[in-house]
């Protein structure tokens, strides 16, 4: 997949940075609620990032946004507890794709915030993306 300056930000709000704790909406796109949560516990500074972390996020976000399209439908269409129970085997399947790219969920949550925040490290994330291709 090739994400483009132009494209990140879109992709990385598209995905409301997904992975939202367990008890809240999935995927939640709050991003006040995102930003207080994330930037006080906040351990990542954008300078402490690497570029292989920033392409472990990419391939995260990709991974997430496929989860997303997979259960979506079905979430919407469901009712009760069965939408709870999609909504929290979605959850998972987000964590698992996360953590399968060497990332925890914490610190994908985090570069997401700092890539919203800090234009250079969005720069350093456009230029891993072009050496994905």
């Amino acid at each position: 997949m090739r994400v483009t300056t132009r494209h990140i930000p879109a992709f990385l709000v598209s995905l409301g940075l997904a992975l939202a704790p367990a008890g809240m909406a999935w995927a939640a796109n709050d991003k006040d609620l995102y930003e207080s949560e994330v930037a006080s516990e906040g351990e990542l500074s954008a300078d402490e990032v690497e570029d292989e972390q920033l392409g472990h996020f990419l391939e995260a976000a990709e991974a997430i946004q496929n989860v997303r399209e997979d259960y979506a439908d079905q979430i919407r269409e469901a009712e009760g507890e069965d939408a709870l129970a999609l909504q929290e085997e979605a959850r998972e399947a987000m964590t698992t794709a996360v953590e399968d790219t060497g990332l925890d969920v914490h610190t994908y949550r985090e570069i997401g915030y700092l890539l919203q925040e800090r234009s250079e490290l969005m720069d350093r994330a456009n230029a891993v993306a072009a050496e994905r291709g």
